[in-house]
């Protein structure tokens, strides 16, 4: 299932469980083990021992985690001129984190009490800042040392058996969620939603986020299930909080339309830009929009060209439209006709209905390309034949001129009242002149008067001074 961009309309599982054996499941992460902390009445030896215990044991075969190079964290932190007792604070092992590109730092502390050695550890969540912490005594050794040290990381993780037999019992979860997901979506597909949210529904019980995602799609849509914003809302944090850039785009639609949760613009920002981050060309385009016309933050025309070209040069088709409009009124960038053209083109190629009739309107005035009527009328009738007012009022200018089709005023009637029935006040005025005047329809002054009215209550100022011509 695709995510639908509701802001398209307007223009033209807590954190916690990043840490949880669910990961297990998941596309490997990374994680940086730092050098620990450790007093002066503790050795190197054992410092390099409790090091090397985490590394080993995170980066068990089929764990779930790969261990990022310990040489080149060194060298980083070296680069950096970072102190050890610096980096064991959390939102420095944060920062030096984003740096090295890592999902998750491990940063551990050895401190004597009496005579016995504390190992603690802290595993911190790149991106959300989040940490837990555990911790072991041991009475020193270098066997019991690493002793102590996987017992804080297996506590840490929530894993009680050896890490092999419980990545393979988990493995084995996440294939049987895995399986139970792609039936969902046959059945999807099938359109037989009732059994695509049962099989949706395993998958999402046992934590898989895709489920989750399509999951509260179904709560939105209603598809298998009654509609139900605030159960989509659920099903669509639990898939953000695990990373999926779908479930934090459709999270993010929720907080701005304010469906099943109060309107936060924040809340929206926040997670537009958690999947825009991840390449998401949908929450890019979103991003680009809020930040033109400034909904819930400050306008900023230079990030919204900057989002817009993230999206369009992955292929978003609404995207492309908008840098060919940036580009065509010199909006964020230099006017430039034929780069809008460029851009319109890539998007009407794809079948978008608004970047059909802008390149359409870029035939018909030579903006960029020469003047060509019959191209006008190509990309015109291909957006309006997909309902677009402004093509379809533009298409029924033509059969009414004659310019790249023969003159029909009855072609032209038809065009203009498909226009003028969706609200287009110009369309509206056309077709108010064409009934006062008896081209192509019976000369009707009530009919007239009837379109003028709904043109002018928009405010069109052609269609007030025709209403006052008319007497009415």
């Amino acid at each position: 299932m695709k995510p639908i961009r509701v802001l398209a309309a307007a223009l033209c599982i807590a954190p916690a469980l990043l840490f949880s054996v669910s990961l297990w499941a998941q596309e490997k992460q990374s994680v940086a083990v730092l050098p620990p902390l450790a007093d002066g009445n503790v050795g190197g030896l054992t410092r390099r021992v409790v090091r090397s215990a985490f590394s080993d044991y995170i980066s068990a075969p089929n764990s779930g985690f790969v261990v990022y190079d310990r040489d080149h964290t060194d060298l980083l932190i070296k680069e950096m001129g970072e102190q050890r007792s610096t980096l064991y604070d959390v939102n420095s092992a944060k920062d030096l984190g984003k740096r090295m590109g890592v999902d998750l730092v491990c940063i551990s502390e050895i401190t004597k009490e009496d005579d016995e050695l504390l190992v603690e550890c802290k595993l911190i969540n790149v991106e959300t800042g989040q940490a837990r912490t555990e911790s072991r005594l041991t009475r020193g050794g270098n066997e019991e040392v690493r002793d102590a040290s996987e017992a804080v990381i297996k506590k840490l993780l929530g894993i009680e058996e050896a890490p092999r037999a419980q990545t393979q019992t988990a493995a084995s979860a996440g294939a049987k969620a895995a399986e139970q997901y792609q039936t969902g979506e046959k059945y999807y597909s099938a359109q037989d939603y009732d059994e695509a949210v049962k099989w949706y529904r395993k998958a999402a019980d046992q934590g898989h986020a895709a489920a989750q995602n399509e999951l509260g799609m179904m709560y939105y849509d209603g598809n298998g299930v009654g509609r139900d914003y605030s159960e989509a809302v659920k099903w669509y944090r639990k898939a953000a909080d695990q990373g999926n850039a779908s479930g934090q785009y459709n999270l993010g639609m929720m907080y701005y339309n304010g469906n099943g949760i109060g309107r936060d613009y924040e809340e929206a920002m926040k997670w537009f830009r958690k999947a825009a981050d991840q390449g998401d060309a949908s929450a890019q385009w979103n991003l680009a929009y809020i930040y033109e016309y400034g909904k819930g933050v400050g306008k900023d025309i230079g990030e919204a060209v900057k989002w817009y070209r993230k999206a369009a040069d992955q292929g978003d088709a609404g995207a492309q439209n908008s840098m060919g409009w940036m580009h065509q009124n010199g909006y964020g960038v230099g006017k430039d006709y034929f780069e809008a053209v460029k851009w319109y083109r890539s998007a009407a190629d794809q079948g978008n209905a608004t970047g059909q009739y802008n390149l359409g309107m870029m035939y018909y005035n030579g903006n960029g390309v020469g003047r060509d009527y019959d191209e006008a009328v190509k990309w015109f009738r291909k957006a309006a034949d997909q309902g677009h007012a402004a093509a379809q009022s533009s298409l029924g200018m033509m059969y009414y001129d004659g310019n790249g089709v023969g003159k029909d005023y009855f072609e032209a009637m038809k065009w203009y009242r498909k226009a003028a029935d969706q609200g287009n006040a110009t369309a509206q005025t056309v077709l108010g002149y064409m009934y006062e005047n008896g081209k192509g329809v019976g000369k009707d002054i009530g009919e007239a008067a009837k379109w003028y009215r709904k043109a002018a209550d928009q405010g069109d100022e052609t269609a007030k001074e025709a209403l006052k011509r008319i007497g009415y």
